[in-house]
This record gives C-alpha cells, structure tokens and sequence, in this order.
C-alpha cells in the first residue's frame, strides 16, 4: 500500500509543471532603442521607423504593420561598404542589428519594406538621410 502511495505521488509530482516549483519565468523586456539612439523618421512612417545607436554602431528597426512586408534599412559608408537591416520580426517590436563601422568615418541610410524574403519585391523606399559620424552621431 506504501509503495502505491509514494508511486501515485511521484507522478503526479512528475506531471506538475516546473513552474511550480521554480516560478514562472520573468516575462523578458521589449527590446527597444537606447536613449541616445538618432531616429530618422521615415517619409512614410506608416509602416517602420530607423535609428542609429552610434555609439556602439547598432542600427535599429521599427516594424510598424503586421502585413508581410518588413521594415528594412540600407546602410552605406564612405568608405564603401553597403549593409542591410531587416526587421523580419513580429509588427510592433524593434530589431537591432550590430555592425562594427570604421570610426572617424560617415554612414547614411534609407528605409524601404520589402515583401517575403531577400528576393521578394519592394516599395516604400525614402530619400537618403544625411551623413552621420560614426563618432559622434552628429552630422557630417
């Protein structure tokens, strides 16, 4: 009859879920921009937003509309290299993306959305922001 008891209890201590006995985990914290991060709203903010966290060369996207489309960024330096950021993520959230830019140097963006994956269509593309030091986060 012990043996019951303690096997019966066993499962259904086995069945619990480990929350309750460690606590449920702690719901994580949006990711979001720091601070001192530089926005470039949009032309068309409708459907994303883009900051740049120059210190740290972390560029930021905004996601704005849950329709298949994501938010992208095309970064490019003056020192020739082109880069892209997408937000593929759920609407609504922000992304980051970290680049090791050259310092004493410049970089300027522009945002567009494009459809499905890196080879899907795309719209909604803005003019080019103005030059920004990747030093300073000032204009150039």
């Amino acid at each position: 009859m012990r043996r019951k008891l303690v096997t019966a209890l066993s499962t259904l201590l086995l069945a619990l879920p480990a929350a309750v006995f460690f606590g449920a985990p702690a719901a994580q914290a949006a990711l979001q921009p720091p601070a001192g991060c530089r926005y470039f709203h949009t032309v068309n903010p409708y459907y994303g937003d883009t900051c740049f966290e120059w210190a740290g060369d972390d560029q930021w996207v905004y996601d704005g509309v849950g329709d298949g489309w994501s938010a992208r960024v095309e970064i490019e330096t003056l020192y020739g290299k082109v880069r892209w950021c997408a937000n593929t993520e759920t609407a609504g959230h922000w992304v980051e993306c970290k680049f090791d830019h050259e310092e004493a140097s410049c970089v300027h963006f522009r945002m567009y959305e494009q459809d499905g994956g890196d080879n899907g269509p795309t719209r909604y593309w803005t003019d080019w922001t103005d030059w920004i030091s990747t030093s300073t986060g000032a204009d150039c």
